[in-house]
């Protein structure tokens, strides 16, 4: 199975940790091909470290990441009623990501549903101040 553009493979404790899968279902297989465990991690606050956490519940609902995000930024998801009126092409000179799921102006985040095609965003997420980007990994003893 191919688990995504980029597995990112680093080390927490005594642990080695994968993280970047698409959904749920490559992070399983890919848990089950190591002898790993299902986990998830929280970058908090911009930092760079991730540590464990289940706050989220990813590995229980079944989702590849979360975010808990300040109130600075207004986030728009696909189903709402946004995107019924919203067409992205009339906005292209806006986005900052070539997968089209940031916007520049406003602080605005949107997210698509492709959790898998927006390595971009989970990058962006990771670094904003005051939040929380939890994220699905695999975590394999060494």
């Amino acid at each position: 199975m191919h688990y995504g553009k980029k597995i990112l493979e680093f080390m927490v404790g005594n642990f080695k940790i994968y993280t970047g899968f698409g959904n749920y279902k490559q992070a399983e297989e890919f848990a089950q091909k190591t002898n790993g465990e299902l986990t998830e991690i929280v970058y908090h606050d911009g930092k760079i470290e991730p540590e464990f956490s289940d706050k989220a519940k990813l590995v229980e609902k079944k989702m590849p990441f979360n975010v808990e995000l300040s109130e600075d930024y207004t986030v728009f998801y696909s189903n709402d009623e946004f995107f019924e009126k919203y067409t992205p092409a009339e906005h292209e000179q806006n986005y900052d990501c070539e997968n089209q799921n940031t916007l520049n102006a406003q602080n605005v985040i949107i997210f698509n549903g492709d959790y898998h095609n927006s390595p971009c965003l989970k990058e962006r997420l990771k670094k904003l101040a005051n939040s929380h980007f939890y994220e699905l990994a695999v975590k394999v003893s060494i």
